[in-house]
């Protein structure tokens, strides 16, 4: 809902929903939180939660390289 809330340019309830993600899921699906802080144009925070998904073995990590969710991040070096 993060995603869609946010599309459709309702940043306050996206704001909301990836709240609840973050409560719910955090330590078992911290890539999907990284996807959606780089739809949002969120980098930094996009990069934390894939560092934390990295240690948490995320297997949401598996199409990382193409996932379009992470378009955003593709110029970055980090």
């Amino acid at each position: 809902m993060a995603l869609v809330y946010f599309a459709l340019g309702r940043k306050a309830e996206s704001t909301s929903a990836l709240s609840d993600l973050k409560k719910r899921f955090a330590e078992i699906d911290a890539a999907d939180v990284a996807y959606v802080h780089a739809y949002r144009g969120e980098i930094d925070e996009a990069f934390e939660w894939l560092d934390r998904a990295c240690l948490n073995h995320d297997s949401g990590l598996l199409d990382v390289k193409s996932n379009w969710l992470l378009t955003r991040l593709h110029g970055d070096p980090r």
